[in-house]
């Protein structure tokens, strides 16, 4: 977890140690019997500065971007 620059490790972030404009990022991975998940979050907290707003919706668009692309290549047997 990431919280205002540096990452905390494991464990909880108390609710009340938020403030308004704070932007969480949380990384979950996964290995489960050979399978291998990872999964991410970022979550504004309240009103974030319009620089924050455009980074989480520029990080969105590429998120989207990347899932168009691989699934494409998946259709084409992993070629580009």
């Amino acid at each position: 977890m990431d919280f205002r620059g540096e990452a905390s490790g494991s464990g909880p972030i108390q609710a009340s140690t938020l403030a308004e404009g704070d932007i969480i990022s949380i990384d979950c991975g996964v290995t489960l019997d050979g399978w291998v998940s990872d999964s991410a979050r970022t979550i504004a907290v309240g009103t974030v500065s319009q620089v924050a707003t455009d980074l989480m919706d520029a990080t969105r668009r590429s998120l989207v971007h990347r899932r168009t692309f691989v699934s494409s290549l998946a259709h084409r047997g992993g070629r580009p």
